[in-house]
């Protein structure tokens, strides 16, 4: 996904990774337990941009997420190709606070493009499902409005049970 906005970020339609976020979509469920869908389409236009996108990396716990990957299509004009058969996947196990003793257990999807060029549409989808005994129905997300990369259209759905609150914060110190 694209990062959040700094105050160095360049103007409109300017891609400071070379990536134009034609769609971000973020669908989440709350249960029982929560589901996130997320799908993100990504227009290539530059080589930093292909290098910053060839790869998709997405973390996940596996003692509380099922994580499913739906689609990883590049297309190219007319031309489709479906990444996730072309591609090379792999789950990692990263250690990321190993120097400080810690272990976590998280897993890494991460899926290396076959062909990834200047002026591909990348086109990605996956759900995270999450069961937390701590939080029981409870969840708690973030959202960014704000992004370095162009975005063209940024959409948030959230699914409760009509007698559960949701409690929207806005953290950009902005009024």
């Amino acid at each position: 996904a694209g990062r959040p906005a700094t105050a160095a970020s360049g103007a409109a339609g300017q891609s400071g990774d070379g990536v134009e976020y034609l769609l971000f979509d973020r669908q989440v469920r709350v249960d029982q337990a929560s589901s996130q869908y997320s799908r993100i389409v990504t227009r290539l236009v530059n080589p930093a941009g292909v290098e910053h996108q060839s790869q998709i990396t997405i973390g996940f716990d596996p003692e509380k997420d099922r994580l499913a990957i739906h689609s990883v299509t590049v297309r190219r004009g007319s031309q489709s190709f479906d990444e996730l058969s072309l591609g090379r996947v792999e789950v990692l196990q990263r250690e990321a606070a190993l120097e400080k003793g810690v272990l976590d257990g998280a897993l890494t999807f991460h899926l290396v493009m076959r062909d990834v060029r200047v002026g591909d549409i990348l086109d990605y989808s996956f759900t995270i499902e999450r069961r937390e005994a701590e939080w029981g129905d409870r969840f708690f997300s973030d959202f960014s409005t704000r992004w370095v990369d162009p975005v063209a259209r940024a959409h948030l759905r959230i699914l409760t049970r009509s007698q559960m609150p949701l409690y929207v914060l806005d953290q950009s110190g902005q009024k």
